[in-house]
């Protein structure tokens, strides 16, 4: 069985939802990495002090066949291409080990 990583780039805010939509689209869980954005065209400031958004990365290994439907469920949740709220790429996988599965 192959597998390939979806790694979600997404605001901190819609977090929830992309995970709710990913686990329907076929998802059995994943890793969750906190970040910050940076060199975004959009910053704001506080007391002159500029805040740079929070930023979740999400990593979930998939089956090959559950990648395009996991992306899809996950690409219209975030809207990605109209907010800029997000990112998501996939990668292939060589090997894996100790993975869950239903």
């Amino acid at each position: 069985m192959s597998h390939e990583a979806i790694f979600i780039i997404v605001n901190k805010e819609k977090l929830d939802a992309v995970l709710e939509a990913a686990e329907k689209a076929g998802s059995t869980g994943g890793t969750i990495i906190h970040g910050r954005g940076v060199g975004s065209a959009v910053k704001s400031k506080l007391f002159d002090l500029p805040i740079e958004p929070e930023k979740e990365i999400i990593l979930i290994l998939s089956e090959e066949e559950k990648t395009a439907a996991i992306v899809e469920a996950v690409d219209q949740e975030m809207n990605a291409e109209k907010d800029f709220s997000g990112v998501v790429f996939v990668m292939p996988v060589n090997e894996t080990r100790g993975l869950f599965t239903k």
